[in-house]
């Protein structure tokens, strides 16, 4: 059993996690805030605030995941810092369970948006890509394999207003006017983000 503390300040996204986690028969998750960090009873920690001591400091047993908002990314000082895992609102259930199973192996994880964002930082390519949210990404993914909005809002459990929305901050933040000038970009880019 994978004893997970939630160390989330948003107390929405700390049920949802404690919801996706506890439909797992594979993880407990542990409540008791004080006893978590007194005992440090967790083999994983997910947290939304980067420890103020180094995490490799802190207990031999105990890894930690960073759950970050899409706006802020810390990503490579995080790894660096012994964060084994980075996970952002734009992911869905099965990410946090895999991060969580390969954390508590030992292993490293990082969500696909972000996996995505550090690649192209890393090589210094321009797209554009960078600058939109897990979120916006996963709406252009789709809009660039050819599905209509309505398509789009009813997978994603979305009202057609607000994928509309995400289409126009991609549309701004990549200096395009059209969603034909979208799928264009990312053809000549040949990147599928």
């Amino acid at each position: 059993m994978i004893r997970v503390a939630l160390l989330i300040q948003n107390e929405i996204t700390r049920e949802g996690l404690r919801h996706i986690l506890k439909s797992y028969k594979a993880f407990s998750v542990l409540d008791d805030f004080q006893q978590i960090t007194a005992k440090a009873d967790a083999d994983v920690v997910i947290t939304d605030v980067v420890p103020h001591k180094n995490p490799k400091q802190k207990s031999n047993k105990t890894r930690f995941i960073l759950w970050q908002d899409s706006k802020e990314y810390q990503s490579g000082s995080a790894l660096r810092d012994g964060i084994k895992a980075i996970l952002d609102g734009g992911c869905g259930r099965d990410e946090v369970i895999l991060a969580v199973s390969r954390v508590a192996e030992g292993k490293i994880f990082v969500s696909s948006a972000l996996a995505e964002k550090l690649t192209l930082s890393a090589v210094g390519r321009d797209t554009g890509y960078q600058k939109l949210s897990p979120r916006e990404l996963e709406v252009l993914k789709k809009i660039s394999d050819g599905n209509k909005l309505t398509f789009i809002a009813e997978e994603m459990n979305l009202s057609v207003n607000t994928v509309s929305t995400y289409q126009s901050r991609i549309l701004k933040k990549l200096n395009l006017k059209t969603a034909a000038d979208l799928i264009r970009h990312t053809v000549k880019e040949k990147l599928n983000p």
